[in-house]
């Protein structure tokens, strides 16, 4: 496998987690439904043997930097908030892979039957 792959789903999370914050979905839950929609389309462009690295890394990256990015709070709590993030990116990354994997399964399946 070769680095690439790593660092596409990473940069699209961060740049989606970016976006999330600072433009479009400021303290707003359609953020979500933007996180979804982008993994989907990510999924849709995605090898199936790249599904679970790009996914896992897209998820994560995402969520980190969601979280570091919105943080306005006090620098004695960040160490804090920094550990509560990584917990919390890890279960964006198992959500980001199962996002890939739907967007990447959607497009088995409507391919297949010639739907698109």
């Amino acid at each position: 496998m070769k680095i690439k792959y790593h660092i596409y789903g990473a940069l699209l999370g961060i740049v989606v987690g970016f976006i999330s914050v600072h433009t479009l979905f400021i303290g707003s839950a359609w953020a979500i439904v933007f996180w979804g929609i982008v993994g989907l389309v990510l999924g849709w462009f995605t090898e199936k043997e790249n599904v679970r690295i790009i996914g896992v890394h897209y998820g994560f990256m995402l969520v980190l930097s969601f979280l570091l990015f919105g943080f306005h709070g006090k620098s004695e709590v960040f160490l804090k908030f920094l550990l509560a993030s990584i917990g919390a990116s890890i279960i964006g990354g198992l959500c980001g892979w199962l996002n890939i994997y739907v967007g990447n399964w959607l497009k088995n399946k409507l391919w297949r039957k010639n739907i698109i």
